[in-house]
């Protein structure tokens, strides 16, 4: 199971907060996506709280998701071309 968070607003404790419970309760593979400026932020703040948390998060900024939708699309259409 994932759990995600988006998290645009720096408001980076809270979504951090919700991923750890997911993590506790149901032993998710937590997700966040933030601004790239605040990935190191999230990264520190990560291994602060639990260190099998901070070996599981991964961090991805917004740019990554559009790149993989795109790559996403572009598989579909060669899919259906074959």
């Amino acid at each position: 199971m994932f759990a995600f968070e988006v998290e645009l607003s720096n408001n980076i404790e809270k979504a951090m907060d919700r991923l750890l419970f997911a993590f506790n309760q149901w032993n998710s593979n937590p997700r966040i996506i933030v601004p790239e400026e605040v990935k190191s932020k999230v990264t520190n703040r990560a291994g602060a709280r639990d260190r099998d948390f901070s070996e599981r998060i991964k961090v991805y900024h917004p740019q990554q998701i559009f790149q993989l939708f795109e790559k996403k699309k572009q598989l579909k259409q060669l899919e259906k071309r074959n």
